[in-house]
């Protein structure tokens, strides 16, 4: 063989042997940044980590305390970038022991992660936030608890500082107060009638110049009894010249005195007017019997009028007046002697031989023939004026003329 087919025969060997070595590279296992840093074997190898120096550089100018806070940043981008974060990267990475004894990552910065991925969302800021905010609405923290019923977060709102107790809605200028009357929040109610709000929200009335007893006397006595403990007004009127009593009345349709009864212990006006009438026309006419006995006792006039110009005497039978007439304990207002021309109980005219008479203990005019009784002043009730002389308080023993 001459030299020049040796030297061919040569380099062919020399190209083949390279043509395989290029076929049988072994295959480089992929290394990942995160995996380099756990195992600390080298430096990572994954030039998009978020904390080599270029990228940690710009990351932080395009933060939000950085320069470019104005910037925005894709989300891909930035997923892509958790993705390749490695605990050696998070200088304050943290490690917490759980109770089976492994180790679990919390990591450091949420402003960071915020800034990585705009729909991370922090937990623990959520349950460090108060439950409730204004609402579209308009409504203060204070009212939407006390609607809700939520006493806990009723007592942390009036012991937090800056909690205006005072602020309304905006509908209808009603209070936390008229709320928890409204939903019938007991516990919510007692929170609010703490001895150092109670005095500045009790009485504060709505745009309709209701109050929180306005509400409360056509809904519930347990709450009714609550609030006049606490110092309501029985005497505010509303927008409708209304009292507390007059609205109870009014929106009532069960004949029970009690939330009467505690309303005019607590200086309630039992005359105090209803459109042309009155609280005891109105339950007389709403068959209230029992409330209009009631009335009676703490001093409502039977001469009164109503829309119609008659006087409870008109309109009612005698067996309910003889009723309304036990519980008499005021000294009555005489009726004018123009305002009738007969006797209001046999209807005989009054002439030059049929006098009128009133009696001292109802007030009404009567003839000679219906007037026939005689009773001691001192024998009258103790709300009558002449029971007792004027000079030494002694009983006044001197007849009264009264009907039969």
């Amino acid at each position: 063989m001459g030299i020049d087919d040796e030297t061919r025969e040569v380099s062919a060997r020399s190209d083949a042997s390279s043509s395989t070595a290029s076929y049988h590279i072994p295959h480089k296992t992929h290394r990942s940044a995160t995996v380099d840093s756990l195992t600390d074997t080298g430096t990572p190898t994954n030039n998009t980590s978020f904390t080599s120096t270029q990228h940690y550089e710009e990351d932080f100018v395009s933060s939000p305390k950085g320069k470019g806070a104005g910037q925005t940043t894709s989300i891909s981008a930035t997923r892509g970038s958790l993705t390749n974060l490695s605990l050696s990267d998070l200088a304050n990475a943290t490690s917490r022991v759980r109770p089976n004894g492994r180790d679990s990552l919390m990591v450091r910065p949420t402003e960071t992660l915020q800034h990585m991925d705009p729909s991370f969302h922090d937990v623990r800021a959520t349950m460090n936030a108060p439950r409730y905010d204004f609402d579209t609405e308009g409504l203060s923290p204070l009212i939407i608890a006390a609607r809700a019923g939520d006493v806990v977060e009723v007592n942390a709102l009036l012991v937090q500082p800056g909690t205006d107790v005072l602020r309304r809605d905006p509908t209808f200028g009603q209070s936390a107060m008229h709320f928890a009357v409204r939903g019938g929040h007991m516990s919510v109610l007692k929170a609010l009638c703490s001895p150092h709000i109670v005095s500045s929200i009790i009485n504060v009335p709505d745009n309709r110049r209701n109050t929180p007893l306005h509400l409360a006397s056509a809904k519930s006595r347990r709450i009714t009894k609550l609030l006049l403990e606490n110092g309501a007004d029985t005497t505010f009127f509303n927008i409708r010249n209304q009292t507390p009593l007059g609205v109870h009345i009014i929106t009532t349709n069960k004949d029970d005195p009690m939330l009467c009864e505690m309303l005019l212990r607590h200086n309630a006006d039992p005359n105090a007017a209803v459109d042309q009438s009155t609280l005891l026309h109105v339950a007389l006419d709403k068959g209230l019997h029992e409330i209009a006995l009631r009335l009676v006792r703490h001093g409502a006039r039977l001469d009164t009028l109503d829309e119609t110009n008659k006087m409870v005497f008109d309109k009612v039978d005698k067996p309910m007046l003889k009723k309304l007439l036990h519980k008499v304990t005021h000294s009555p207002v005489w009726i004018d002697d123009k305002s009738r021309p007969a006797c209001m109980l046999c209807a005989k005219n009054f002439s030059m031989g049929n006098r009128r008479h009133h009696c001292r203990y109802c007030g009404r005019l009567c003839c000679a023939d219906c007037a026939t009784g005689k009773v001691a002043a001192y024998k009258f009730p103790k709300g009558f004026d002449n029971r007792l002389k004027q000079h030494g308080g002694a009983p006044n023993h001197k007849p009264q003329r009264v009907c039969n």
